[in-house]
């Protein structure tokens, strides 16, 4: 098998890990779930890495001067996964947005999902970029109540697993939710067109809820 390959078929197996950890957590009472941060769900990617062979020297967290940027010595790569044997070097932004405690979950947090994107686009340590993306029902709910910008979430978030789309900001994007895609508070650069293939897609527990469901999406950045 040509080692390119193997490779890919190595990190969809740490995808699938991954997921069957995450489902394991958000399947605890509902109660429960405020605990899980965004942190605990780096960690279990972290895990799901070595569980397959990736040695935890080879990942880095909180990784500077990673991005080709100005501001960029301001930045932080949440996590860089090194060449190594198993999987291909790769550059991961996390995001995990939910209702905390008795604040609601809110819009334009997605603005901050989409500044992951762009600083992923000038990320220079990797072969592949990803961004990791975990969305509570609350915050799914609220992309599907917007007029303006909720179709563009709900296209990202439902493209189908290994389809390549085209995505830019849509000309409803407010002046306020287009600056949160800058990709550094010094800089001019905000979010432009860009290609972006949904790499693994999975529908998640919710407590003791069997309605509704998290959403787990694993996007590459071209």
């Amino acid at each position: 098998m040509p080692e390119k390959l193997e490779k890919e078929l190595n990190l969809q197996k740490i995808f699938i890990d991954f997921a069957i950890l995450l489902n394991e957590r958000f399947s605890n009472p509902s109660d429960e779930l405020n605990q899980i941060s965004e942190d605990t769900i780096r960690y279990l990617f972290f895990y799901a890495c070595t569980q397959n062979g990736i040695k935890p020297n080879e990942i880095d967290l909180e990784e500077k001067r990673t991005f080709d940027c100005t501001g960029s010595e301001e930045l932080e790569l949440d996590m860089h996964i090194k060449e190594n044997a198993i999987i291909p070097s790769i550059a991961i932004e996390f995001k995990y947005h939910r209702q905390e405690g008795s604040t609601q979950a809110k819009f334009d947090w997605a603005g901050n999902l989409i500044r992951d994107f762009n600083r992923l686009k000038k990320s220079k340590c990797s072969e592949k970029r990803l961004s990791v993306y975990v969305a509570s029902p609350q915050m799914q709910n609220e992309y599907k109540k917007r007029t303006d910008w909720g179709a563009f979430m709900n296209e990202l978030m439902s493209f189908p697993e290994g389809e390549k789309r085209k995505f830019s900001l849509p000309s409803e994007a407010s002046a306020t939710f287009r600056e949160k895609t800058k990709l550094a508070k010094n800089s001019t650069e905000y979010f432009t067109e860009t290609d972006i293939v949904c790499r693994f897609s999975k529908e998640l527990a919710s407590g003791n809820n069997d309605k509704e469901k998290f959403a787990l999406r694993i996007f590459e950045i071209l």
